[in-house]
C-alpha cells in the first residue's frame, strides 16, 4: 500500500470516530507477554463485560492493537462509549492483565485519531463494536 493512501486512510478513520461521543480513552498493556489475539479477547469478552455490568448498560466500543517495537509485548488503545457513570478507578481495576491508562475522553485532544495510527500495519488488529455510542451531530438536533 502506499505511503499517501495509508495515510489517507488512518485519517478518514480518524474523522470517522471522531464522530461519536466516546466516553474514556484506554491504552491497555499486559503484565506478561500476550498475543494480539489474547489482548483482543480480553478487551471484547471480559473487559466490554466487566464494564457494560458496573454501568448497567451496553458498552460501544472501538480498539486498535499497537505491536510496538520488537512486537513481543503488544498493547491496546481504545475509545468507550457509556461509561460516563463510571470512575476511572472502576475502568482500570476491570483491567486484570496488566496496567491501565484511563483518561475522560476529549475530543480536542486527538485520541480518535491516535487510536487509528496503527490500523494500516495490521487489518486484523482492530475492531469496532456493532453497538455505536451518539454521534455529536445527533446531539444538537
Amino acid at each position: 500500500m502506499q505511503k499517501a493512501s495509508v495515510i489517507e486512510r488512518r485519517r478518514a478513520w480518524g474523522l470517522h470516530l471522531a464522530e461519536f461521543c466516546w466516553t474514556h480513552f484506554l491504552t491497555l498493556t499486559t503484565s506478561k507477554p500476550a498475543s494480539p489475539a489474547k489482548l483482543q479477547r480480553e478487551f471484547e469478552n471480559v473487559l466490554i463485560r466487566r464494564l457494560a455490568r458496573l454501568a448497567q448498560r451496553p458498552i460501544p466500543s472501538f480498539f486498535a492493537i499497537e505491536l510496538g517495537g520488537s512486537g513481543l509485548n503488544p498493547h491496546l488503545h481504545g475509545l468507550v462509549g457509556g461509561t460516563d457513570q463510571l470512575l476511572d478507578a472502576q475502568i482500570k481495576r476491570a483491567w486484570k492483565l496488566g496496567h491501565a491508562e484511563v483518561s475522560v475522553y476529549d475530543p480536542a485532544r486527538g485520541a480518535a485519531f491516535y487510536v487509528a495510527k496503527e490500523l494500516n500495519i495490521d487489518p486484523d488488529s482492530y475492531n469496532v463494536s456493532r453497538r455505536e455510542p451518539p454521534r455529536y451531530r445527533d446531539l444538537n438536533r
